[in-house]
Parts: C-alpha cells; structure tokens; sequence
C-alpha cells in the first residue's frame, strides 16, 4: 500500500495522466511480481491496438 501512496503523490494523484510512465510500470511490475496483479497472457498487447477513435470521429 506504501508503494501506491508513494506514486499517487508523485503523480500528483493522476495514475492514468501520470507524466513519468517509467515509474508507473516499475509501479505495475512490483504488483505483478508479488502476485497482487494478475494480468491475462492471452490479452492482446495495448500497444498492438487500433487507436481509439472519438465519437465525433466516426
């Protein structure tokens, strides 16, 4: 929980928005690797992903 806390304040409380990407993937592999994030292997990759596109777009 010390982990979260700490990126939220360094994020400025925005996960999503956060500017430094690196820390929050440091973030996510701790979570994974100690097993309180489980992440499906036969997802697709997001980065492998058609951007998404607005509603004023289509």
């Amino acid at each position: 929980m010390a982990d979260l806390v700490r990126l939220r304040d360094h994020c400025g409380g925005r996960f999503h928005g956060c500017q430094d990407r690196a820390e929050v993937d440091a973030h996510l592999r701790r979570r994974v690797d100690s097993g309180l994030l489980h992440l499906f292997p036969e997802a697709a990759p997001l980065h492998g992903l058609a951007p998404l596109q607005s509603v004023e777009a289509r």
